[in-house]
């Protein structure tokens, strides 16, 4: 319910925001410029740089976006009580609570390289360990690893493809399944095909 909530919530920010662009558009240029400047620069020298600084860009991104979308609610209370305060009454209570439990998460999950592969003068694959913690489908936790393939073009390290420890099976690639009179077997684990890994986007880390 709190996810159909927020879902809702920045429908209207966007729709809200669509429906002002022409008379905002030099504010929110400035307001750009402003946030732009303050953006972490990334650096593409080396496979583990790359990596950090991609992360540390992409934590920043997501509290910024979110800080807005915060600013966005308080700053539109009557509006949004208006359209939805009927049959969500607590939505805008709701929106900004989801919100600061997401920067409060952002915050809080360090992440450190540990593996670094140079397969070739121009590849490389870069692993790095994070706080979260997983339950997966079987109940017990450990630790998430990410997984970049990096690659060179000219002196700058180019990610390729990102990869998170798969949540069904916990990066073991094995799933526990139960047969007659509760007979415990492992089998493939069907979401990762028995990688262990599942690829993802930028979206995905939080």
């Amino acid at each position: 319910m709190k996810t159909l909530i927020f879902s809702i919530i920045l429908s209207f920010v966007f729709i809200s925001c669509q429906d002002k662009s022409d008379t905002h558009t030099e504010s929110n240029r400035e307001v750009d410029l402003n946030i732009n400047s303050n953006a972490p620069k990334i650096d593409q020298s080396t496979p583990d740089l790359a990596v950090k600084s991609f992360m540390k860009y992409n934590k920043w991104s997501n509290i910024i976006s979110f800080k807005i979308a915060e600013e966005y609610l308080k700053q539109n209370q009557k509006d949004i009580d208006k359209f939805y305060a009927a049959e969500y009454p607590d939505s805008l209570k709701s929106g900004i609570k989801y919100i600061k439990v997401a920067i409060e998460k952002v915050e809080k999950n360090n992440r450190s390289i540990s593996d670094i592969k140079i397969m070739t003068d121009t590849r490389a694959v870069v692993t790095q360990q994070t706080d979260e913690k997983t339950s997966g489908f079987d109940g017990e936790k450990t630790t998430v690893y990410e997984r970049f393939t990096l690659s060179k073009d000219d002196d700058r390290w180019l990610i390729e493809r990102c990869e998170k420890t798969c949540f069904a099976c916990d990066g073991t690639g094995k799933r526990k399944d139960y047969e007659y009179y509760f007979k415990e077997v492992y089998r493939e684990c069907e979401y990762c095909g028995g990688t262990g890994w599942r690829v993802i986007d930028a979206m995905e880390f939080n």
